[in-house]
């Protein structure tokens, strides 16, 4: 049985043609999507970080998941691919998983208390707790 090839090698490839929130490319590690990064203007979103919905302006999510919950980043999608839209952030919490996109992360934005990592990568200071 022959083993399949990734579709992408490990390192950064940026979204094709588009730009989601802010966020333009994704982190490829052993052929898996393991994070999204973009502009200086938001935090670099990654596989297994606690985050905080953010809901539309009538407090919908399109996970199912309420506005203002805890949750945890379980997987990526790369965008517009084989039918994925821009809801590219499979999340878990609460007896529920489902798909957001980006806008749906709360303080994702550079506004938040930051840091810089000794790889130059900037990060939330604080961490949420799911």
């Amino acid at each position: 049985m022959p083993i399949e090839k990734p579709k992408y090698p490990d390192g950064e490839v940026k979204f094709k043609d588009t730009s989601i929130n802010g966020y333009t490319s994704m982190t490829i590690e052993n052929g898996e999507i393991v994070a999204i990064k973009g502009d200086k203007y938001v935090i670099e979103l990654h596989k297994g970080m606690g985050v905080e919905l953010e809901g539309d302006i009538f407090g919908y999510v399109p996970s199912g998941h309420k506005d203002g919950e805890k949750v945890t980043i379980t997987s990526f999608k790369e965008p517009f691919a084989g039918g994925i839209t821009d809801h590219i952030i499979e999340v878990t919490g609460g007896g529920k998983k489902g798909m957001v996109k980006p806008g749906n992360i709360k303080n994702r934005t550079v506004s938040a208390p930051t840091t810089i990592t000794k790889d130059g990568r900037m990060q939330i200071v604080h961490t949420l707790e799911t």
